[in-house]
């Protein structure tokens, strides 16, 4: 195409531009986002990491005093969190402590320097032996019976979380160069991504998501997060998935049938909408095991590409 061309085309997209120029801005604005996500993504990673590192997500349990508990309740509490076969350390934090630590971390000494009372109560903190669910809600249970108990919280619980998302984030779980075709669960239904397809950028579904390339396939589970198509490659952010060959099917179906017995048995106060997901990750993991079982003899030459 010869320079005078070029020069008209580019005249054109610039007067088409200034004659809509909200519609202009608008799509400048969501393009600038798209290609912005990567890198705000890999800066929170950093950012996330930087600070998981401090935090303790081993797990404990801090149990709180009512207000009022004068020192004789504290070593009361104390001697029956002891006793318990569940602790495996306990540590005494009076609130006289906790205040002179929160005038030392925080911006509020002045403010706290005119309080007539120290407003914090005692407290314990409390290693456990077991961060199983079932076991944490009969320890909650049993401690909130002692004396002069206010709360029993799991602080811990949290920062697992957050660490197994920073180590998940830190890990790249399926690379690959010249692929020929990108099966996914989107949000709407599935999406077919081929070589040379528009920009595009979308939320993801629970599900399997697929990568043709030449006589191979490989499977991988993604449970939610973002797909991103862009200078012709393919970019998931998801917030969890795996390898197919990585499901565990025997856990998967034991996951299952506990969901579904916590869904059912009223007897106990369970976390029905942790329940509901857990069997709907498990029954994805089931689906796409037995499919991909039934795929192996009709696809030769399966490989994998590492990152």
């Amino acid at each position: 195409m010869s320079p005078r061309l070029h020069s008209q085309a580019l005249a054109e997209a610039l007067r088409r531009m200034a004659s809509q120029p909200v519609a202009t801005a608008t799509f400048i604005l969501v393009l600038g986002l798209a290609l912005a996500i990567p890198l705000v993504a890999a800066l929170l990673l950093r950012s996330v990491s930087a600070a998981v590192a401090h935090l303790d997500t081993d797990p404990v349990v801090n149990v709180y005093l009512v207000p009022d508990a004068a020192d004789e309740d504290a070593k009361r509490v104390e001697q029956g969190l002891r006793a318990s076969p569940e602790a495996a350390e306990v540590r005494f934090v009076s609130k006289a402590q906790a205040l002179a630590e929160l005038k030392g971390t925080t911006h509020l000494a002045e403010v706290l320097a005119t309080l007539d009372r120290n407003p914090l109560p005692h407290a314990f903190t409390v290693r456990v032996r077991s961060a199983e669910p079932a076991k944490l809600a009969q320890i909650k249970a049993a401690w909130l019976q002692l004396p002069k108990v206010d709360q029993v919280v799991a602080d811990f619980e949290w920062g697992q979380r957050l660490a197994r998302w920073v180590q998940f984030g830190e890990r790249v779980v399926y690379a690959a160069e010249n692929v020929d075709m990108v099966v996914a669960p989107g949000s709407e239904g599935q999406l077919g991504i081929l070589p040379r397809h528009a920009a595009l950028f979308t939320l993801l579904a629970a599900g399997e998501m697929r990568v043709k390339q030449g006589a191979t396939e490989q499977s991988l589970v993604v449970f939610g997060g973002f797909l991103e198509v862009a200078n012709n490659r393919v970019l998931v952010l998801a917030d969890s998935a795996e390898r197919v060959e990585e499901i565990d099917v025997s856990r998967a179906e034991e996951a299952r049938r506990r969901a579904q017995s916590r869904i059912v048995d009223r007897s106990v106060h369970w976390d029905v909408e942790r329940a509901q997901l857990a069997l709907q990750r498990s029954s994805v993991r089931l689906r796409i095991a037995g499919r991909q079982r039934g795929r192996r003899s009709d696809i030769p030459g399966r490989t994998e590409v590492s990152p």
